[in-house]
């Protein structure tokens, strides 16, 4: 991330355990998305909103995705 410039209502930051992206919602809420790897697998450590100023409110915490591969 070391070229890395956050811009108006959307920002990035490297935590210990992952990554975190912060991003300005309707209303002015904001919006929070954690990012980590656990034992190799993508994982969405938490999905969290709060109105400006507010506390976090958890909508998921450690999430798997999951994906399809179709050809044909």
């Amino acid at each position: 991330m070391t070229q890395y410039k956050a811009i108006g209502g959307l920002t990035a930051a490297a935590e210990q355990s992952g990554l975190a992206v912060t991003w300005t919602g309707t209303g002015g809420a904001e919006l929070r998305a954690r990012y980590a790897i656990d034992n190799g697998q993508p994982i969405v450590r938490e999905l969290a909103v709060r109105k400006s100023g507010g506390q976090w409110a958890p909508l998921g915490q450690n999430l798997v995705p999951e994906f399809y591969v179709k050809s044909g």
